[in-house]
């Protein structure tokens, strides 16, 4: 049981480490390759629609892999683990709610700071996380 947790955790560990930056990639490219004015009576480019659905559907993918980590964080012995996986949820979610915050409300760069304070912290965690796994776990001899 306890090999099959850690092994699950690991891979949801990289997964969602990768997942955080394809995120962060996303957005850059919707602010920086295809920005789009709000102010502006234009419609926003077909680029940018698309970098922006993505950008959503890998926020939401990133939310269920920090529940995934979260349970199996909370099932391994050592507080830390559940520190660990409790922080990378509640900085996804906080990255989340500014993002959707970032588009919804006149405070845009507050949100959008929100937004990648939430990332920042919680592509720490998850790297933290996998480097104590990774300590932990026995390695294999040649």
């Amino acid at each position: 049981m306890e090999a099959t947790n850690s092994y699950m955790l690991e891979k949801s560990l990289k997964g969602i480490q990768i997942g955080l930056v394809l995120e962060f990639v996303l957005g850059l490219a919707m602010g920086t390759i295809a920005p789009y004015d709000a102010a502006s009576n234009e419609l926003p480019s077909p680029l940018h629609n698309g970098l922006l659905v993505a950008h959503v559907v890998v926020a939401f993918a990133l939310l269920i892999g920090a529940v995934l980590i979260m349970v199996h964080a909370t099932k391994r012995p050592g507080r830390r683990w559940t520190i660990i996986g409790w922080s990378g949820l509640g900085c996804v979610i906080a990255a989340l709610a500014g993002g959707v915050l970032t588009i919804t409300t006149p405070w845009s760069d507050f949100f959008i700071f929100i937004m990648g304070l939430g990332f920042i912290i919680a592509l720490v965690m998850y790297a933290y996380g996998l480097n104590i796994l990774r300590s932990t776990l026995p390695r294999p001899s040649n």
